[in-house]
Parts: structure tokens; C-alpha cells; sequence
């Protein structure tokens, strides 16, 4: 992947510059030396506008002077939730966690595609989503209409299926290490995470600044994530007339680097590609009730019913 953008940025702007080739020396000109400085100060300036093009997040806007630059930010803004959000918004260049029950993963499905619509709007590249066939056998593929009613460009989406959870990993880093590449990395795997496989990841998106987001099952132990989301269920938002509106999810922010740990109905604004917060239950605290649920999850009626519901919306 990473070869073949590169040389397609690179034969592109030699077009566009208007470098003609250099002539053949001919006999009283003492070599072909200066048609090879030509040729390189050519390939510098190629190179000093790919960098600029690709800068990673987090470098100086103004370092390349390019209008890419000035829309490169360190964060993804996601709208209501970047109040709880260190920075404003969700860290890129770091491993972003999602998990679920196995009764809500549909609903994690449909936060993560709704993060991959965010990024989508706020970043150049296409989306690339990573899919190990375990993480598939239950749920299903992901079906391209019900990506289009989420919000996501599916003509700017890359799927990859891969054998073992493994395979899934190693495909994610290595498009998170394909420079300037994506406007989002995500992946979804049926096992848990360790140590040492969670460094990898970060490295890799640390290098070029990339957002990712990794839907996995297994305990939620302590590591390197940034942040760690749980998702469940919530019946969606309806119109006046009782039909169908907007998604919502319960969501608990269970880790969070340099902020606080939170829970709040949100509601996903598919047109806007904005995350709203439910009035009702912004600032109230979750209260235990009978049975492991929480109060505002008893008061969203959030129950084993939900999830065919939101795996049939979320398509």
C-alpha cells in the first residue's frame, strides 16, 4: 500500500513541475554530473512537498506552509464529548479502546463506524477497516447501506478481512504506517489485546498521527490504551411521528489518559456527524440497581432486546 501511493505521489508532481529530462552530455561536457544534480534537486522538492502534504498531527502548522497543514489537529473533535475529553476530542495518534458484552457488540459495531464517519468528515483519506473472520462469524459482514445511513463515504472505505486475530493486528499497523495514508484506522477482533501487541500499535500510529480505534473482546486489563469505551445498548431517538430518528448508546468512558473516567447516553446526528449528549442523563452519576444495571441504563430500558434492534440499524 505504502509503495504504491508513494510512487504514485512521486511521479505526479514530477508532471505537474515541468522538469524536462536531462539531455545527454555530450563530448565536451565532462559527464553527466550536472544532469544528476538536475534530477535530484527535482526529487527534493517532490519529497518537500510529500512531506508537507503528509505532516504528521501535532507538528507545526506553519513548518511546510501548506493549506493541508492548517486543517491538521491533534485531536477528533466528536462534538458534545469533547468537553469530557482531554484536549477536545478523541487523542489520534494513539490506541483507542472499544469493548462489549457480547449481547451490545452490535452497538459497539455502530460506534465505531460512527468514530470512522467522524473521522471521514474531518480528515483527508479513506477509512480502512481491519475485520479478523472470528470477529465476523457471529454478526456479520458490514452492509454498505446501512454504513451510507451512518454516515460513512463508503466510496472512501477500505475493508480488510483477515484469517486470525493476528493477521487482523498486523494488517493495522501496517496501514497505520503507511504515511499520511488514512483518515482513520479501525479494527475489530474477537480476542483481547496484550502488552506487547498494544505498544506495536501505538508506535505505529504515533509515527503519522493516524486515528485508531480497536473494537475487542477479553477483560479490559490495564495498558497502554488512551482511552477505553464500553458500549451498550439504547432504543434510538424517535421523530414526532414515532419513526426511527438517530442512534444512541449508552457509553462509558472506563479509561481515560489525563481526564476522567465518565457514563452518558449519547445520540449520533448522522448528517451533522456530531455526537450529542441526552439532556436527561448528561450529569447524572449511574446508581447501581439490582440485577448489575445501572440506573441510567434501567432508565434508557436498555435489555437483552436491544440487540437485535441496533445490529438490524446499524446494518
Amino acid at each position: 500500500m505504502s509503495k504504491h501511493m508513494f510512487s504514485a505521489g512521486l511521479a505526479m508532481p514530477l508532471a505537474r513541475s515541468g522538469t524536462a529530462p536531462a539531455a545527454a552530455p555530450g563530448p565536451g561536457d565532462g559527464g553527466a554530473r550536472p544532469g544528476r544534480a538536475q534530477e535530484i534537486e527535482a526529487l527534493r522538492a517532490v519529497l518537500d512537498r510529500l512531506e508537507a502534504r503528509h505532516a504528521a498531527p501535532g507538528t507545526d502548522p506553519g513548518a511546510h506552509g501548506g493549506a493541508d497543514a492548517d486543517r491538521i489537529r491533534p485531536v477528533l473533535p466528536l462534538g458534545d464529548l469533547d468537553a469530557h475529553l482531554p484536549g477536545g476530542g478523541l487523542p489520534v495518534g494513539v490506541l483507542n479502546e472499544i469493548t462489549a458484552e457480547y449481547a451490545h457488540r452490535p452497538a459497539a459495531y455502530g460506534f465505531t463506524f460512527a468514530l470512522m464517519a467522524k473521522a471521514q468528515k474531518a480528515r483527508s483519506g479513506p477509512a480502512i477497516l481491519v475485520l479478523s473472520r472470528r470477529a465476523l462469524c457471529d454478526f456479520g459482514h458490514p452492509y454498505g447501506h446501512g454504513l451510507s445511513q451512518l454516515g460513512l463515504d463508503v466510496s472512501e472505505l477500505i475493508l480488510v478481512e483477515a484469517n486470525k486475530d493476528d493477521d487482523a493486528l498486523w494488517a493495522i499497523e501496517e496501514a497505520l504506517r503507511a504515511h499520511g495514508c488514512a483518515a482513520i484506522v479501525a479494527g475489530a477482533i474477537a480476542g483481547s489485546v496484550d502488552l506487547t501487541q498494544a505498544r506495536r500499535l501505538n508506535l505505529a500510529a504515533q509515527a503519522t498521527g493516524t486515528p485508531l480505534a480497536l473494537l475487542r473482546a477479553g477483560k479490559a486489563d490495564a495498558g497502554p490504551a488512551a482511552t477505553r469505551w464500553r458500549i451498550t445498548t439504547a432504543p434510538a431517538a424517535k421523530d414526532r411521528g414515532g419513526a426511527f430518528h438517530r442512534w444512541r448508546w449508552q457509553a462509558s468512558l472506563e479509561r481515560c489518559r489525563n481526564g476522567r473516567p465518565g457514563h452518558w447516553l449519547i445520540e449520533w446526528d448522522h448528517v451533522a456527524h456530531r455526537f450529542h449528549l441526552v439532556e436527561s442523563l448528561a450529569h447524572r452519576a449511574p446508581v447501581a440497581q439490582p440485577g448489575g444495571r445501572s440506573g441510567a441504563g434501567a432508565a434508557a430500558g436498555v435489555g437483552a432486546r436491544a440487540g437485535p434492534a441496533s445490529l438490524r440499524r446499524t446494518g
